[in-house]
């Protein structure tokens, strides 16, 4: 039997002072160098020894050693500390030397810190914050984070080395020396012991070691004997693929605890222990088994003997099917043995929700897919037949056994359910399933996870073997005849495994990422797959030798789509770009057709030579396999990415990503019945109506082209839905002439089109090409075209950083086509527009134009800065669909987050991110269709990054410059210059919660915990439901560590500011900013107060006070460092947020007021330093004056630039007072910081120059 001792070594101290002021934390502490003075306050006591103890911060973050004689605190009391730091040379630890330790709170086990669980080999773990005397070093042998003076718990075998000390094994690679306290028992004849204690550190010779302070120790020792179970009985001849259940006869314990019982099958797999003498198994292979079995102690770990074998003999059965699996058939050709379709009634379609499953067909026609939340049976004519609930569903394509079993994977499990839709069995793996699963010539089941293991499954669901590759595995394995799996994983390598031992034949490290599965010669001895790079890959299978890398013509190749291969050996292969490529067996170019839209799906190949390809727009299309030439199309309702199945009759069923499946295809059918009449008027300046008359009955919609001009090129302004017959088309230019015409569309393609309409909008032509180059620090110069023969000038606007609001800042003559903006600030992004006047009317607006003046760094973005508690939640978006219950979330907590979304999503979930922009969040750059960028050329790089900013700022009216993340956190040196070059900086992460790897929920909980630190970026998916469902915990758990969420700009902003304490005072206050915001957003800068109807700011275009409202905060902006702002509070607060400082002179443009005496006229500035100084220091800049044009203050008020006085408010008695030079007697002749000022000029242009301090 097992014995457990529980051994608690406990000393007491003395105390002898009373309660320290509040202090420091051990992190501070330790960081201080040797005889600097420590207070710490409130910190649980975790061990104590003679003259010695311990103490951690609540959350487990650091521990340190204090020595004091004369105090008698406890384990689980709080102490306050005081003293000085000090480092014990003998052993390197650093502790305090205490000259008060004093109980400050009672002996209460809810204060009990619990021990952090640790393996020896991270005992100790690496320096920390080392300099000079200050920080800690580490154990030499040791890895991960310092954790010297945590309590700790870990385990291993036990060997005494002393009265005092023993050694202990975990197996790990390191043996920990542990130390007890004097009279605590030990005995050599332990075994195995737990043990909690005082993580510590001891110098042996030159090197340190880990020490274990030991607290408790739990003992174990098993004593005990297992009866031999009898021989199995069962079917000596099963058939292979089939499931058989073997018995034994029971065993005993001599203690008499529960038996369990495991099977070996003789096939290297064997049962797991279960209490049942009895156990189903299937044998994928012919040939004799030995099957025996072991029995086991459910209590204790002692194992019976092997009992005598059973040999059986298990038989081949005959394999059919019509598509039974991902691509046809096991080697992936996707050739189907079924001619051309011949029609059998009309087109059909079935719901089975949202997913972006491949179908496949049983030998009865069956169609089996997955849906939203089951897989899901549907008859040959598009009835459903049944649904089977499963755990979230992925986009595994099922595979059908010749038994008619389904096998499908999901998130975490595999499913093997019968042809009546009940589940004979589910297999847990670590992740989601993704990958679709191949079934062998022996009925083993091939499927990938990602959790990084290749699993092959017996027919009765027991694991035969499991590969760890390490790659996502979203793809699909093909087999070959000969016995070999042949994987990519997802990764960047080709693997080939042994189906019969589940080891590795070869692999073959492309270097670049792959997503698609591998596909087959019809002899087998070719292996092809489609790569990042734009190559198409062969290998030798045998030996996995490279046989010629093709490039097939197309960018970025293909993220989804796999290679078919025809019975004559042509190679398939669709592109993210629209072509699809036919490739001789030599490699040589055959043909490629054209579709203009996505090919994510891979393509199918009927027996009659034709090959069915599914574009993004929804074509599935017919062509020739000698030509290429088109011979048929069919136009779905909504986008398509999975791949096509070729039915018996030769028709297709596909499924859209909306989760139709469509059935019956093939053939075009007849083209809608075009639209007529249409007629296009102005309703407005800037808005066009658009009128048709719908002739046909069952179109998918209405396609509406525009043409900006008399000639040149329609581009589709919208879709609308069937029925429709009017369109309004608004945001026109001024002074323009555009044509219309708008086409019907349905499963035969787009009819013919109506008539062209046209309009010519009113006002003056609108000036284009706008460009803007910075020219230096502080100067930005903007070049146009002027487009209109009648205008009086030119009005320019400027806006500040992301989503500033566009304010004029200068008017140039008629014809002028040049401007320099000068006195701007290094280092950040302003934005142009310049539009058109006359004497009563303003063309539209051009283009918008943008430009950043140098000074600002383009580093990697790593991690924040760690002398804050603060830490950033990122969310990537690349092609799935983001979690709306995630965004109530963070809604519901007021957390402020960093979403890198792809415009592809943008563009499928438009009011998603809209709603994510409105609700605060930051929204940045992740390319447009999630290509991995080191394998794009460098002007498709910017065009990524480029659309997909366009395509952002349309949706939620921010830019995503500067920050973007690349697809897959793939990236090098070089596709971070080429995109610093278009103002973009890469933000990587510190801690990858492994979401997109399949993580449970829990999992993803735990790493994000785990990876908690200052300055830390978490990386997670808004797309992926664990995610959202782990979110609530993980923000509850960071905030009671005491973190801070913030965005990435707080997250690197170099500095952080409080306001004073008793500056914000009750009721209305003028304020300021010191520094520049890292992020202008007013809920970030006033993060924590109400400002909803509370804040002001000036505008200076309506000389009018502007309100904040949380409905429509773009009608506010941006808050910069040089404007006032009203603030109101309730009540005497403060409020702090992150930034940098101002580094150069400051150029404020002041309202303009004809009513010096009326204060309601004046606007509002802010001072934008940290340090006050005489207004007499500001200059005064008027471009309408004669030389000097800038002046000092007090000879711009004489020369009458400016009124004599400014004013402050005092919040106290809510009140203004006057801020002048002395000459004029004000209440106060200082600017100061957080102040705001109300200031005016009495000259039109006037700039106010606050010189840096």
């Amino acid at each position: 039997m097992k014995m457990w001792v529980r051994i608690i070594g406990l000393g007491l101290l003395l105390i002898t002072s009373a309660y320290a002021a509040f202090g420091m934390t051990i992190p501070e502490a330790k960081k201080l160098s040797d005889d600097q003075p420590v207070i710490l306050s409130a910190k649980v006591v975790t061990y104590t020894g003679a003259g010695v103890f311990y103490i951690e911060e609540d959350f487990k973050t650091m521990g340190i050693r204090v020595e004091n004689t004369s105090n008698s605190l406890a384990v689980g009391m709080k102490a306050d500390v005081s003293g000085v730091m000090k480092t014990n040379n003998a052993t390197g630890e650093r502790y305090i030397q205490a000259s008060s330790a004093v109980q400050s709170g009672p002996l209460n086990s809810a204060d009990a810190i619990k021990p952090v669980g640790m393996s020896n080999k991270t005992l100790g773990g690496s320096p920390w914050q080392v300099s000079g005397t200050g920080g800690q070093i580490g154990a030499g042998s040791s890895a991960g984070l310092n954790n010297i003076g945590l309590l700790v718990r870990t385990w291993g075998k036990f060997q005494q080395t002393s009265a005092t000390t023993f050694t202990l094994d975990d197996g790990s690679g390191q043996v920990v020396q542990c130390k007890v306290l004097s009279g605590t028992f030990l005995s050599s004849a332990w075994q195995s012991v737990a043990v909690t204690g005082i993580s510590s550190i001891i110098k042996t010779g030159n090197s340190y070691q880990p020490l274990l302070l030991v607290r408790d120790i739990d003992v174990i020792t098993p004593t005990e004997t297992i009866s031999v179970p009898g021989a199995p009985t069962g079917e000596v001849n099963p058939l292979v693929n089939l499931s058989y259940t073997y018995s034994t006869s029971g065993a005993t314990c001599s203690q008499g605890h529960p038996i369990e019982y495991s099977f070996d099958w003789g096939d290297g797999t064997s049962s797991q222990w279960s209490t049942s003498p009895a156990a189903a198994h299937s044998w994928s292979t012919v040939g004799t088994k030995m099957i025996k079995v072991t029995a086991r102690c459910q209590v204790h770990p002692g194992l019976s003997a092997t009992s005598i074998s059973l040999q059986v003999t298990p038989v081949m059965q005959i394999t059919n099917g019509i598509w039974s699996m991902f691509r046809h058939d096991m080697s992936h050709s996707g050739v189907s043995q079924f001619h051309d379709p011949v029609q059998s009634g009309s087109a059909w379609n079935c719901s089975v929700g949202n997913g972006y499953g491949s179908p496949s067909i049983g030998s009865d026609g069956t169609i089996y897919i997955l849906g939203s939340s089951a897989l899901n049976a549907i008859n040959p004519d598009g009835s459903p037949k049944w649904s089977t609930s499963v755990t979230s569903p992925t986009r595994s394509t099922p595979a059908i056994a010749p038994d008619g079993t389904i096998y499908v994977g999901t998130n975490g499990h595999v499913y093997a359910i019968t042809p009546a839709g009940s589940v004979k069995w589910n297999y847990s793996v670590g992740g989601d399933v993704t990958s679709s699963a191949a079934i062998g010539p022996d009925g083993v089941v091939y499927i990938g996870c990602r959790d990084g293991y290749l699993y092959a499954l017996t027919p009765s669901g027991t694991r035969k073997w499991r590969y760890n590759t390490g790659d996502m595995h979203m793809t699909s394995p093909a087999v070959s005849a000969d016995g070999t799996v042949i994987y990519c994983g997802g990764g960047t390598s080709m693997w080939a495994i042994n189906t019969a031992s589940g080891t590795q034949k070869w692999r073959y490290a492309l270097g670049v990422s792959m997503t698609s599965s591998a596909a087959l010669s019809p002899d087998g001895s070719t292996v092809y797959i489609g790569a990042y790079d734009g190559n198409l890959w062969a290998f030798n299978t045998a030996n996995g030798t490279l046989l010629r890398q093709v490039q097939v013509g197309f960018k970025n190749a293909s993220t989804s789509a796999s290679p078919a291969v025809g019975s004559d050996g042509t190679i398939y292969l669709g592109s993210n770009y629209g072509s699809l490529h036919a490739i001789n067996p030599d490699g040589t170019e055959k043909w490629i057709f054209e579709t203009e839209n996505d090919i994510r799906a891979s393509v199918a190949i009927n027996s009659g030579g034709t090959v069915v390809v599914a574009s993004y727009d929804g074509y599935i299309r017919g062509l020739d396999a000698a030509t290429g030439a088109e011979k048929w199309h069919h136009l779905l309702p909504t986008s398509n990415y999975a791949s096509p199945a070729i039915t018996a009759n030769g028709t297709i069923i596909a499924c859209t990503t909306g989760g139709i499946v469509y059935g019956n295809i093939g053939g075009t059918p007849p083209a809608a019945i075009p639209p007529t009449n249409l007629t296009a008027v102005m309703i407005s300046d800037t808005q066009a109506a658009l009128t048709w008359q719908d002739n046909s009955s069952d179109e998918y919609g209405f396609r509406i082209e525009r043409r900006m001009g008399t000639v040149g090129k329609y581009y589709t302004l919208a879709t609308v839905s069937p029925g429709t017959t009017s369109y309004t088309d608004s945001g026109l230019q001024s002074g323009q002439i555009y044509y219309y015409r708008v086409c019907a569309y349905q499963s035969g393609g787009d009819s013919a089109y109506t008539n062209e309409a046209y309009v010519v909008t009113p006002g003056i032509q609108t000036p284009a090409g706008l460009v803007a180059t910075a020219s230096s620090s502080s100067q930005i110069d903007l070049y146009w075209t002027d487009r209109s023969s009648d205008e009086l000038g030119f009005s320019i606007e400027r806006s500040e950083g992301c989503n500033g609001l566009f304010e004029e800042i200068a008017q140039v003559g008629a014809n002028v086509t040049v401007y320099s903006d000068s006195d701007l600030y290094p280092g950040k992004y302003y934005h142009y527009r310049v539009r058109a006047f006359d004497a009563t009317r303003k063309s539209s607006y051009s283009n918008e134009a943008w430009a950043l003046t140098p000074d600002r760094s383009f580093a990697e973005i790593l991690r924040g800065d760690t002398s804050r508690k603060q830490i950033a939640l990122t969310f990537d978006a690349g092609t799935a669909a983001i979690q709306p219950s995630l965004l109530d979330t963070l809604r519901t907590n007021k957390v402020y987050c960093n979403f890198f979304i792809t415009g592809l999503v943008t563009q499928q979930q438009t009011s998603l991110v809209t709603q994510i922009a409105n609700d605060g969040h930051f929204v940045g750059n992740h390319t447009y269709d999630h290509p991995d960028l080191r394998y794009v050329p460098d002007d498709e790089l910017l065009y990524q990054l480029d659309v997909t900013d366009d395509i952002i700022y349309a949706a939620t009216g921010n830019h995503t410059r500067p920050y973007f993340r690349a697809p897959y956190g793939a990236e090098n040196q070089h596709v971070r210059d080429v995109a610093a070059s278009d103002g973009f900086q890469h933000v990587y992460w510190t801690t990858d919660t492994l979401d997109s790897a399949g993580a449970s929920t829990q999992t993803i909980i735990n790493q994000a915990i785990n990876g908690a630190s200052n300055g830390a970026i978490i990386l997670c998916h808004c797309t992926i439901a664990n995610t959202a469902a782990a979110v609530p915990t993980i923000i509850s758990s960071l905030r009671s560590m005491g973190y801070e969420l913030v965005t990435i700009p707080e997250l690197v902003a170099p500095k952080q500011v409080t306001s004073p304490a008793g500056f914000l005072n009750a009721g209305w206050n003028l304020i300021s900013l010191p520094i520049e915001p890292a992020l202008e957003f007013p809920h970030i800068v006033f993060r924590g107060l109400t400002i909803d109807g509370d804040l002001k700011r000036w505008d200076r275009t309506s000389g009018s006070e502007v309100t904040y409202s949380s409905t429509s905060p773009r009608t506010f902006g941006n808050v910069y460092a040089d404007e006032g702002y009203w603030l109101y509070v309730p009540s005497a607060t403060t409020f702090k947020f992150n930034g940098a400082s101002a580094t150069t002179d400051r150029h404020i443009r002041l309202q303009y007021t004809v009513n010096p005496s009326d204060l309601s006229t004046y606007g509002l500035i802010g001072y934008p330093f940290e340090t006050a100084q005489s207004f007499a220091n500001c200059q005064v800049y008027n471009p309408n004056a004669p030389e000097p044009q800038t002046r000092p203050v007090i000879d711009a008020i004489a020369a009458g630039w400016i009124p004599a006085r400014f004013y402050g408010w005092n919040s106290a008695s809510q009140a203004n007072y006057s801020v002048s030079v002395a000459d004029y007697s004000p209440a106060s002749t200082q600017l100061e910081p957080w102040h705001g000022y109300k200031a005016a000029a009495l000259v039109p242009g006037v700039e106010l120059i606050i010189p840096k301090p």
